[in-house]
């Protein structure tokens, strides 16, 4: 759901500046907002990703401690 939601937002922004029914700023509004929602996934994810190395990290270090 963290990433299915703001994915479908990016995909539907790009699908009206695909448009040919959309006039230039419309078609750069659009992009933009892609653009701006496809960055915010990626930083999550890669937040994500770090949380989970530190995660690993530490139950290595609680396994050589045990």
């Amino acid at each position: 759901h963290e990433l299915r939601t703001p994915l479908q937002s990016a995909l539907t922004n790009l699908d009206i500046a695909r448009s040919d029914r959309a006039d230039e700023a419309t078609r750069a509004g659009s992009v933009g907002a892609a653009h701006q929602q496809v960055q915010r996934m990626a930083a999550s994810l890669a937040a994500r990703a770090r949380g989970q190395r530190r995660q690993v990290e530490r139950s290595a270090v609680v396994s050589a401690v045990a």
